[in-house]
């Protein structure tokens, strides 16, 4: 998929060819076309970036994940780059991209990307713009998660998916870090909970 190792991340080579069909050269049509093509283009960048950051940690000899069955955090294969669709809320709209799936080779669990979540408080948000009035405000007890091993910033997905919905501002107070007393748990990420506060 062109996804290079980097000290802070990956590089992603990104290229696409889309047929498009214009009318004329004005500005308006080709704001029309752009905003026609956005979609696919927008759905291939991050299909690819997800893939990208899936592939570079199953390249690692010990993984950022671990299977919340066995525990193992090393053995894996891929079950499939192209498993089933979900959506999730952009700054622009609704965009579909196929979910990853890998297998554990110590017990055979597979497990999946974590995206129905992002979904589903996309349309809570969104139906929570529509009734909510102008300057609304709202509070949200969260903590962020490690699904697998996998750290999710939680907040701040939150956060953004609110202003994307059309939310206009919002901050996170820290209430106290949590998950720290258990000696069994299956990962070693520090996890927090708060109040993320979110009004407009």
């Amino acid at each position: 998929m062109g996804a290079t190792p980097c000290t802070d991340g990956i590089t992603i080579e990104f290229g696409c060819q889309i047929r498009v069909e214009l009318k004329d050269g004005s500005l308006e049509s080709i704001l029309k076309a752009f905003c026609k093509i956005l979609p696919e283009i927008l759905r291939d960048f991050i299909q690819k970036i997800v893939v990208g950051f899936g592939e570079s940690a199953m390249a690692r000899s010990r993984k950022p994940f671990c299977c919340d069955e066995c525990g193992n955090d090393k053995g894996f294969i891929w079950k499939t780059r192209h498993g089933k669709e979900t959506r999730i809320l952009t700054v622009f709209q609704w965009v579909r991209l196929e979910q990853l799936q890998v297998q554990c080779k110590r017990c055979g669990h597979k497990m999946y990307i974590v995206a129905a979540y992002c979904r589903d408080v996309g349309l809570v948000l969104r139906e929570l713009r529509r009734v909510c009035k102008p300057e609304a405000h709202m509070c949200w007890v969260i903590g962020d998660s490690a699904p697998c091993g996998v750290y999710c910033p939680t907040e701040e997905w939150i956060a953004k998916m609110a202003t994307a919905s059309g939310f206009e501002r919002y901050h996170f107070d820290k209430l106290r870090d949590r998950n720290m007393k258990w000696k069994n748990r299956k990962h070693r990420v520090p996890l927090k909970e708060g109040l993320l506060w979110i009004e407009g």
